[in-house]
């Protein structure tokens, strides 16, 4: 890669037609503007601070950060159906901060995380409600630790390799892509342009339980509210290949 050269990101991005696309880089205001094109915008809650930090190597840009605290997070609930069949694909840049907290899942105090993604407000207890939830693991009580864990709230659950995340105090891209059609939904986990997990395994054929909302931070069912950086998250609804993800990857962390 040459220093400097190439397009922009958000121009890497937008060729790949994303179904919506979160930069997350506004300066004020509390609109979460879609870059997509499909006018699905999202909503900054009170506890948000914009332009905090930057992320990708390339470009100049700073974005929200997130402090684990209830009213910090995005609403972009416009974009609720983007997984109303498969395959579909989840893409987003993170700075964790820490992991400070457990899920709402009242019979597993053990687990601790931080979620990327959910359509479905966790109010605490021990029922399991139909859901998606996508973020890091940091603690589970199965002994999962530091992976990539996504979870559907009815047992349908998939998770990469130990140790797969990025340390705390360090940013990382992170896809998430749920392959095929059908009753057949293999999921793919890309950690930094590099496939960490890969499955075709008989308890995912499941897809998750569409729901009015869709929320980017908030509290989980394992996972707590995210503590950090994040950004230019994009929601596709295809499966992103190996070679995009890749091409993604590069194109930020060029200098």
């Amino acid at each position: 890669m040459t220093s400097g050269s190439g397009p922009p990101y958000q121009a890497v991005v937008l060729a790949d037609d994303p179904y919506a696309y979160y930069r997350l880089d506004e300066a004020d205001g509390t609109v979460a503007a879609d870059s997509s094109g499909n006018g699905l915008d999202g909503a900054y809650q009170t506890g948000v601070a914009l332009a905090a930090a930057p992320l990708l190597t390339r470009g100049a840009n700073a974005y929200v950060s997130l402090s684990g605290a209830s009213d910090a997070w995005i609403d972009i609930s416009a974009a609720a159906q983007f997984c109303d069949a498969t395959p579909w694909s989840v893409e987003c840049w993170v700075n964790v901060s820490a992991y400070p907290a457990a899920g709402a899942n009242g019979s597993y105090p053990p687990c601790t995380g931080v979620r990327f993604l959910g359509n479905k407000t966790w109010l605490g207890g021990s029922s399991r409600q139909g859901g998606l939830d996508l973020g890091i693991q940091h603690q589970n009580q199965g002994g999962q630790a530091d992976v990539i864990y996504y979870w559907t709230g009815n047992n349908a659950q998939y998770f990469s390799a130990n140790g797969t995340v990025a340390p705390p105090g360090t940013a990382a891209h992170y896809v998430y892509v749920m392959n095929g059609t059908g009753t057949s939904h293999p999921p793919s986990i890309y950690v930094n342009g590099h496939l960490v997990a890969n499955a075709g395994n008989a308890n995912l054929l499941n897809a998750p339980t569409i729901q009015s909302i869709l929320q980017i931070g908030s509290t989980g069912w394992n996972f707590g509210p995210l503590e950090g950086v994040i950004g230019e998250v994009a929601l596709y609804t295809y499966a992103l290949t190996a070679q995009q993800v890749r091409n993604h990857y590069n194109v930020g962390m060029r200098v």
